[in-house]
């Protein structure tokens, strides 16, 4: 099977030969370390992953060598791995008023996607990537603002989300058009010391936003995988029913277990993850990453369901060796048929 056969596989609830393997990032430093190139497609053609995660291009307005405004009108500064943010453009319902949003329409922001699906997209699964509802309000208002607003303006916050909504939908439609089947949507919701807010505001003020932007990608006939990190279990099931065809990264920072995830849902839902790239893939020794794929693996592929990955990504402190070390692995133990179960 291809690597694009096997993502489809999985969320066709068929067992493919190989459990998948793909990543959301891979830091530009690891894939030059590994294998010479700091080409996403490349590097993914050249270690034979089964599929690449292609965000839309960004649009900004340099303010000095550091700083930017980006397509939100969100002021930030590049520092280490990803920009910052320093100002952001609502401070009242006003600003909100006279905001607008980018256009979605706007085709010079897929170019990087339509350059991975003319390089890979016979072979490989290439999936799109787009907000859903809370980053916008958090990138709108900023963070602290952003969760106080949820409780001191919550019709400025469901305004947004409603946006938000708008705004990614135009973006899933279009990637659709362009052969996309498969979106990520990316918002965290949650750190290893649980939720960004209590599980029954994130019930009532986010849940029902949430759902809708699920239900408006499936009438556009995509699946959908949902990323966060974190500790999701007071929401877990709020999270499912809500309609996802897939949940990211199961992460084991964040108390989350596949085994027992497993076992509730059934292969009804894809689970992706969870190699651990907070220790492990960083500091940790080959014997210790290959235990992690084993155990992973052992728990994940049971009865199909799964694409094997990091549990988050493979960012910038990730040892190269080690992430290396990790498709070998995969490659060496997942294979289907090698399996009684």
């Amino acid at each position: 099977m291809t690597g694009k056969e096997r993502i489809q596989a999985v969320f066709d609830r068929k067992i493919p030969d190989h459990v998948p393997t793909f990543e959301w990032d891979i830091y530009k430093g690891v894939m030059k370390s590994i294998s010479d190139t700091t080409d996403a497609c490349e590097f993914v053609l050249i270690n034979d992953i089964d599929g690449i995660a292609i965000w839309q291009d960004r649009r900004i307005k340099r303010i000095d060598d550091r700083s930017f405004i980006d397509e939100f009108r969100v002021i930030r500064a590049y520092s280490d791995e990803y920009p910052s943010a320093l100002a952001y453009p609502v401070n009242s319902a006003s600003d909100l008023a006279s905001y607008k949003m980018p256009d979605a329409d706007d085709q010079a922001i897929y170019a990087t996607l339509q350059h991975a699906i003319d390089i890979l997209g016979k072979e490989k699964a290439v999936i799109g990537r787009v907000r859903d509802v809370f980053s916008l309000p958090r990138d709108l208002l900023g963070f602290e603002n952003c969760l106080m607003d949820f409780i001191i303006e919550p019709d400025l916050v469901s305004e947004i989300m409603e946006m938000s909504i708008e705004y990614s939908l135009k973006v899933a439609k279009n990637m659709k058009s362009m052969g996309i089947g498969i979106i990520g949507c990316l918002d965290d919701i949650a750190d290893s010391k649980g939720l960004f807010m209590g599980p029954e505001l994130y019930k009532k003020q986010v849940l029902p936003y949430f759902k809708k932007f699920i239900t408006g990608c499936h009438l556009l006939g995509l699946k959908v995988i949902k990323h966060s990190d974190g500790n999701l279990n007071p929401i877990l099931d709020d999270l499912i029913n809500s309609g996802i065809d897939g949940l990211d990264p199961i992460d084991p920072m964040g108390m989350m277990d596949i085994k027992s995830i497993k076992h509730k849902y059934g292969n009804n839902l894809v689970l992706k993850g969870n190699i651990d790239c907070v220790w492990k893939l960083v500091s940790g020794t080959k014997e210790q990453v290959e235990k992690d794929i084993i155990k992973c693996l052992n728990e994940g592929m049971p009865e199909g369901s799964f694409i094997i990955s990091s549990s988050n990504s493979i960012h910038k402190s990730v040892n190269p060796e080690n992430y290396a070390h990790m498709l070998h692995c995969i490659k060496k133990y997942g294979a289907y048929n090698n399996r009684e179960d």
